[in-house]
């Protein structure tokens, strides 16, 4: 099962969080998904290539630490690797968290 930790769904002007995700959900005309996953595993990985079709590659970025921002267009949709900065005042060290977005050109 897929560590989904929110799943808001916009559909006819109205914006929900919907307690659990289903992929016929996917086909709805004029709605747009916001799905927020933690701990990217095989669950997950199974979820973006079965439900979105995302690509393999794509996909495997996700699973792994990617240490440069990038972009990847994937036609109907991009795929962006970013990294929040965060200062650790005890340590006097800089953390990085790496944040993996797929954006559908509907939504642009």
């Amino acid at each position: 099962m897929p560590a989904v930790l929110t799943y808001y769904r916009h559909l006819n002007g109205h914006t929900e969080r919907l307690a659990e995700f289903r992929p016929e959900r996917l086909g709805e005309p004029g709605s747009l998904h916001w799905i927020d996953l933690e701990a990217a595993g095989e669950a997950e990985a199974r979820l973006l290539t079965e439900a979105f079709h995302f690509h393999p590659l794509a996909v495997e970025d996700c699973l792994s630490d990617v240490n440069l921002p990038k972009v990847d267009d994937y036609g109907e949709y991009v795929f962006l690797v970013v990294h929040g900065i965060r200062f650790d005042a005890p340590t006097d060290q800089f953390e990085t968290r790496e944040l993996d977005i797929f954006l559908d050109r509907t939504t642009w």
